[in-house]
């Protein structure tokens, strides 16, 4: 009985190990995407498409949901909106009203802002977990630095870039 005492305590010795590594790698992730922040004005978005989630998300916010058409586009008919696929809108609105009632002082704008971090640390976590499981401490350890320090992954997952990509990148790893 005694040996399984040891070994016991010696395999949750080595998961909290690789989960604190693996909760660095994460903090790491998190911290680089937000080193642009002090750099980016008030109200902005470094992506284009931003804006309009943001838009669409304030609306979602305002009313509980979108109209059946955008009358700002395609003008007289107006654009149906189910065609823009709002989920990632509708997310960050109901994240915003969840985030409220605890603190009151955090904006629509700021959920925005630091949706694509979350997403994309959250994504690479549960990809990390998951290799660590199917394939091992070295193949987790080396996929996570790879993807928190790849240039293309950083500028698309940056505080700020606002678009559906690391959204999108979430929902494909949880499938």
């Amino acid at each position: 009985m005694h040996i399984f005492t040891k070994l016991k305590s010696h395999f949750s010795v080595l998961h909290t190990g690789v989960l604190l590594l693996l909760l660095g790698i994460l903090g790491v992730a998190f911290w680089i995407r937000c080193q642009g922040l002090p750099n980016l004005p008030e109200g902005q978005f470094t992506a284009n498409d931003a804006y309009l989630y943001y838009w669409l998300s304030e609306m979602i916010s305002e009313n509980g949901s979108l109209p059946a058409r955008d009358m700002h586009r395609w003008v007289p008919v107006g654009r149906d909106l189910e065609q823009t696929l709002p989920l990632y809108s509708y997310i960050t609105a109901y994240t915003y009203k969840l985030i409220t009632p605890f603190f009151p002082d955090v904006s629509l704008y700021q959920v925005h802002i630091f949706a694509p971090v979350v997403c994309f640390v959250l994504g690479m976590g549960i990809l990390c977990l998951y290799l660590y499981r199917a394939f091992g401490l070295g193949v987790a350890i080396s996929v996570g630095l790879l993807l928190a320090f790849l240039p293309s992954g950083v500028e698309r997952s940056a505080a700020g870039f606002s678009d559906r990509d690391s959204w999108c990148w979430l929902l494909g790893i949880l499938a």
